[in-house]
């Protein structure tokens, strides 16, 4: 599998990165995003510190790390329904689905890959944040963060797996995860507090929900807390079922699909 992981990590910084001017452009879209997010802190502070009390963080670190943490499970759940609609757009996956294990292992290996460059796109927006605008977040809680990532991530990518056998099935619905994720976003509190929730009365919701959990960790990490011991418990029986129930996905919607004979490649 790491064999394949290198060889889509390849491909895709080739599709995506023709020249180096590619690379440039990059790089100034995150500095004028960091920079927004910079100003908006500025603006909104005064009316938001009340909020952020029990954060003990400025507006601008706290969507910084929102968003630079949220990345990796976000794309961890999208990566691989957007390989199987590239999959299916491209008539490979015909080609494919009959031999054994291999749908599951290139869709394994190119989510891989995507969160592969993710990781380095998330530790160049902690770099430039934290080197240049002031981010107020330490080295050794990134670290410690970044622990937390990991413990979490199996989850994150069987819910990715089990959204890939969601479109290989019925050959569509990659787009309506786009729409998903930006909900994931606000309900995690990657733009602001959770607590503006609280007359909706979600707190059984976030108490359960991996997004929130996760998140919330992180910036008890950066509030430096200690994480307490259900929640690392939490994150490993959520990646043993999340995972496994990924795997189980993938085959089943390999099986209805032989069963059925259907040409999901014709799907756009």
């Amino acid at each position: 599998m790491f064999n394949l992981i290198r060889l889509f990590l390849k491909q895709d910084l080739k599709n995506n990165y023709f020249s180096k001017w590619y690379v440039l452009t990059d790089i100034i879209a995150l500095i004028t995003s960091l920079f927004i997010y910079w100003l908006t802190s500025k603006a909104l502070s005064p009316h938001l510190s009340q909020n952020l009390n029990w954060y003990q963080t400025d507006y601008f670190t706290y969507v910084v790390v929102g968003e630079a943490f949220m990345l990796i499970p976000l794309q961890a759940l999208n990566a691989g329904a957007r390989s199987v609609k590239g999959l299916i757009m491209d008539n490979i996956l015909e080609t494919i689905i009959c031999l054994p294990g291999a749908v599951s292992t290139i869709i394994q290996s190119m989510l891989f890959s995507s969160l592969a460059r993710d990781f380095v796109y998330m530790w160049s927006m902690l770099l430039i944040s934290k080197l240049f605008l002031g981010l107020n977040i330490e080295w050794h809680t990134i670290v410690y963060a970044h622990f937390t990532l990991i413990i979490f991530l199996p989850g994150f990518i069987g819910l990715g797996l089990i959204s890939s056998s969601i479109v290989l099935y019925f050959g569509r619905g990659q787009g309506a995860l786009n729409h998903f994720s930006a909900i994931i976003s606000v309900l995690s509190g990657v733009y602001f507090p959770i607590t503006i929730f609280e007359e909706v009365r979600l707190d059984s919701f976030f108490d359960i929900f991996p997004f929130t959990i996760y998140l919330e960790s992180i910036r008890k990490i950066n509030n430096h807390q200690n994480l307490e011991f259900h929640i690392f418990i939490y994150a490993i029986i959520f990646g043993l079922i999340g995972y496994l129930s990924g795997l189980c996905a993938i085959k089943k919607a390999l099986n209805l699909l032989r069963k059925k004979g259907l040409h999901i490649f014709t799907f756009y």
